[in-house]
């Protein structure tokens, strides 16, 4: 059924209707105009974010299941919250493999709203932590969710940037940096270094991709699609970076709830 969709939506966006586009993507790989997946590799590599969204839904049931009101992280203690990130990285992967197998204007929106939602959650939620162990602001953590699924028709309509998972990217090594100079906590350091290291990496062959250097547009090894695999990589890391995190206001050091008496 999928397959047929994606047929008929090619046979229709075959032409220069507003849907399509000839060669105007920054990306190498050359579009095959008569195939299903008119982007073989960047349309199969897409398939490593709906490996994360089902990661995040497995430990969204296992939350469920499990969760513990005592826990000092919010996600863990919180199901809803993993739940709705799961459900952002879903259209996340919808849109990416819709704007390769399409290679249409109306697939590159999709694409470009999906990764700003996707990466909106760890910036989102390292920036709350941070607020709250610098400035002893208490916000809630429903509040990251919120966010997420406002953005979604704002990322959609106003901002159809296709450069900015790589900024995104970048915003999230900087903030994980951050959290591990004031937690200096191994765990953490760990899973930082990793996913910095991963985002780096990530971001020069992006660079790489889009400049054109090195580009070998009917292969199927494209800088792109291994963009993609590597970014769905850091993309879990700074999930479970966040899962780490002892951001509970109760539970941050320097933040005493005290009881109000009336």
């Amino acid at each position: 059924m999928s397959c047929d969709f994606l047929l008929l939506l090619n046979n229709e966006t075959a032409g220069h209707s507003l849907l399509s586009r000839s060669n105007d993507a920054p990306w190498c790989e050359r579009p095959r105009w008569d195939n299903l997946l008119r982007e073989p590799s960047n349309a199969l590599s897409s398939y490593s974010y709906l490996i994360v969204a089902l990661l995040v839904t497995l430990k969204s049931i296992q939350d469920t299941y499990s969760a513990s009101k005592g826990s000092p992280n919010d996600l863990t203690s919180k199901p809803h919250l993993s739940w709705v990130n799961a459900f952002c990285n879903f259209v996340h992967f919808g849109g990416c493999l819709f704007n390769h197998s399409c290679h249409c204007k109306k697939g590159e929106r999709w694409d470009i709203m999906g990764e700003q939602v996707a990466n909106l959650f760890p910036i989102l939620y390292m920036s709350r932590y941070l607020l709250h162990k610098k400035y002893n602001m208490t916000l809630p953590a429903e509040l990251v969710s919120l966010a997420q699924l406002a953005a979604i028709p704002i990322a959609y309509y106003l901002l159809p940037y296709q450069f900015v998972m790589a900024i995104w990217m970048l915003v999230q090594g900087a903030l994980m940096f951050l959290v591990c100079y004031l937690e200096n906590k191994p765990t953490l350091v760990s899973k930082m270094a990793i996913a910095v290291s991963i985002t780096v990496a990530s971001v020069v062959l992006w660079v790489l991709d889009v400049t054109g250097l090195g580009c070998k547009p009917d292969s199927f090894i494209q800088m792109h699609a291994i963009w993609h695999v590597i970014t769905a990589v850091a993309m879990w890391y700074c999930y479970t970076f966040c899962r780490a995190l002892e951001d509970r206001p109760s539970s941050i050091k320097g933040i005493h709830v005290q009881p109000q008496w009336n």
